[in-house]
């Protein structure tokens, strides 16, 4: 998938078990040389007990092992998607939207609300955090 340069699972040796290296390390203002932005997540990085940071590494089986965007639980697919759709690396559809819409209001993520509003834009064509302040009530 474009903006990532590996994933890895290291099979749940610790909370961060998954991790996705982005690529364009020097967009995240990373200037050393083989050091890359990454996301350490959970099975479930949305969830108020779920793990999901931001960190920097280095490519390698320390890591765990090489896996897919595709076999990344669905979760942490939903929140790759919101870093990159916040480095203009990717789109979504208005479904997929709707759905990161649905979580943030299911877990009550009231921060995530700002960031994810602008995920079409700085005008989206749908007032997202309206509509999701309306739902809230």
């Amino acid at each position: 998938m474009k903006g990532i340069k590996a994933i890895y699972d290291n099979g749940g040796l610790s909370i961060d078990q998954y991790t996705v290296y982005f690529s364009n390390p020097k967009d995240w203002g990373i200037r050393q040389r083989g050091v890359y932005p990454c996301l350490g997540m959970s099975a479930t990085p949305l969830h108020p007990q779920g793990f999901c940071q931001h960190s920097e590494g280095v490519l390698g089986s320390h890591n765990g092992q090489k896996i897919r965007f595709e076999d990344l639980p669905k979760d942490c697919q939903k929140a790759v998607k919101v870093d990159l759709i916040k480095k203009e690396e990717i789109t979504i559809t208005q479904e997929e939207s709707m759905e990161l819409e649905n979580l943030i209001i299911k877990y009550g993520l009231a921060e995530v609300v700002k960031e994810i509003a602008y995920i079409t834009g700085e005008r989206p064509e749908i007032d997202v955090r309206e509509e999701i302040m309306k739902a809230i009530k």
